[in-house]
């Protein structure tokens, strides 16, 4: 599914691939199939931490030199996890009018590259949803998927 999709600035690019053959990876052997991905420098459960982290400790900086420049640090830091949720709001937007449902939207499965930036990965359990002509038409998923909560 990831392959068939045109290229978005947040969703991860897949540059190569290799298939020895699908009799191979059928009967379970590793090496039959691989994708090459562009590097990410971590995810988002990193990504939070390191928030959490900085927050804190302007927040006991506070304490050693006083009110000056807070107010700016805190609005640094809020305009950067709105930019990330932005950039993940965008490749969501982009699936969903693609069709596609992602099943498994995790912090550990979106990606933060090299320059910062969010790309949406791990789309083992997406779906493409058929086109309905009829409104009143229902669409059945199985339940048992994602994460165990």
């Amino acid at each position: 599914l990831l392959a068939s999709l045109a290229e978005h600035p947040h969703i991860v690019t897949i540059l190569g691939r290799s298939v020895k053959s699908v009799n191979g990876f059928t009967s379970g052997r590793r090496d039959s199939v691989f994708l090459v991905l562009e590097r990410l420098d971590c995810d988002m459960t990193v990504r939070l931490r390191e928030w959490k982290e900085r927050a804190a400790y302007k927040n006991n900086r506070l304490i050693h030199h006083g009110i000056s420049g807070r107010r700016d640090n805190k609005a640094a830091l809020l305009l950067e996890r709105l930019t990330r949720m932005t950039e993940l709001s965008s490749a969501m937007a982009y699936l969903h009018s693609h069709s596609i449902i992602h099943r498994d939207l995790k912090l550990s499965n979106i990606g933060i590259d090299i320059s910062g930036s969010v790309k949406l990965l791990d789309f083992g359990l997406a779906k493409i949803i058929p086109q309905h002509t009829d409104e009143k038409e229902t669409f059945h998923l199985t339940g048992n998927t994602g994460s165990i909560r």
